[in-house]
């Protein structure tokens, strides 16, 4: 079974799916169980199965995920290309004339 823990630092959040159903979400630095001990940065992963019998672990990855850079036409700076950008850049290009 696919197990994924999404961990967003910066927003203090986690999403844990397994099998990509959504089973669980928190505050990171509130922990699990809400008792605290969340990092606010992440710098090894410990492996131990806490007593349990044999656990296995296949293809693990850690990634940062960067956000995407901006976009020069998001002239409005919203995230988004859309019809008040082009309301901005005509604003713009019709107030530089005489």
């Amino acid at each position: 079974m696919k197990i994924n823990a999404e961990i967003d630092l910066e927003k203090d959040w986690t999403q844990i799916y397994y099998d990509d159903n959504l089973v669980a979400e928190y505050s990171w630095t509130g922990g699990v169980l809400g008792g605290g001990g969340g990092a606010t940065i992440i710098t090894v992963v410990n492996f131990f199965a806490q007593g349990s019998t044999s656990i296995y672990y296949d293809d693990l990855l850690l990634k940062r995920v960067e956000p995407p850079p901006p976009c020069p036409l998001d002239l409005n700076k919203d995230g988004v290309l859309n019809f008040f950008d082009v309301s901005a850049f005509l604003a713009a290009f019709t107030t530089g004339c005489p």
